[in-house]
C-alpha cells in the first residue's frame, strides 16, 4: 500500500546513490526509509545545538542586564 507521508526528491550522482545503497542494504533499511532515519537525526541534532547557543546567549543577556540594571 502507498504511503501517504509527504516525500521529497533529491538528485545526485550515482556513485554517491550507489554507496548509500549498500549502507541501506547492511542496515536492512529501505532508501527511503534510511533517508528519513537520517534527515530526523540531523534535525534533533541540529535543533539541539541551536537550542543550546540560544539558551547561552540569553543567559548572557540576563547577566548582562542584571549588572546594568
Amino acid at each position: 500500500m502507498p504511503s501517504k507521508k509527504p516525500y521529497i526528491q533529491i538528485r545526485t550522482n550515482e556513485e554517491l546513490i550507489n554507496r548509500f545503497q549498500e549502507i541501506c542494504d547492511k542496515e536492512k533499511r529501505s532508501m527511503s526509509n534510511m533517508g528519513e532515519y537520517i534527515i530526523e537525526r540531523y534535525v534533533e541534532e541540529y535543533e539541539a545545538i541551536h537550542a543550546k547557543k540560544q539558551e547561552r546567549a540569553e543567559q548572557k543577556e540576563k547577566l548582562s542586564n542584571s549588572r546594568t540594571g
